[in-house]
């Protein structure tokens, strides 16, 4: 009995370690290779990734966007962000970005505390305006092309 009970343990124990599949993982969270306000920006981009895998579309538009890019992707239609969000990004939800390069001074970031750079899985390019407000870092704009699964 005491074999049976430590096989199961260490089957717990290795699910665990490999996140047992049902959530959502960003396979490389790129922005470790970064530091301070770099790492911090990188983050974000980050967190966009792993919410977009998860369908979290509210962390999106209520942790990680700015008030202005929530109402910016709402729209004027009345659309919610969370539903607009969700319609441009439910056939893609597994985007793994990976920050390319963050620069937080100098003539890109005029208007923003951090511009971010990545790529998806496809290969394609995307740019991320960041803004940094009480020690919350947000996404103000973003571009480019998300890749389809």
């Amino acid at each position: 009995m005491k074999a049976w009970i430590s096989l199961v343990a260490a089957a717990v124990v290795m699910l665990a370690a490999c996140g047992g599949g049902a959530d959502p993982v960003d396979t490389d969270n790129s922005a470790d290779r970064f530091n301070g306000e770099k790492r911090a920006a990188a983050q974000t981009v980050e967190e966009f990734s792993v919410a977009v895998a998860a369908g979290d579309w509210s962390k999106i538009c209520d942790e990680l966007f700015t008030a202005d890019e929530v109402e910016l992707t709402a729209g004027i239609l009345g659309a919610s962000c969370e539903s607009e969000i969700e319609d441009a990004f439910a056939e893609n939800r597994e985007l793994n970005l990976t920050v390319e390069k963050v620069e937080t001074r100098g003539p890109l970031t005029i208007g923003a505390d951090a511009i971010v750079f990545s790529s998806d899985d496809e290969g394609n390019h995307q740019s991320w305006t960041i803004l940094e407000g009480g020690g919350d870092w947000r996404i103000d704009a973003y571009g480019g092309t998300f890749g389809a699964d």
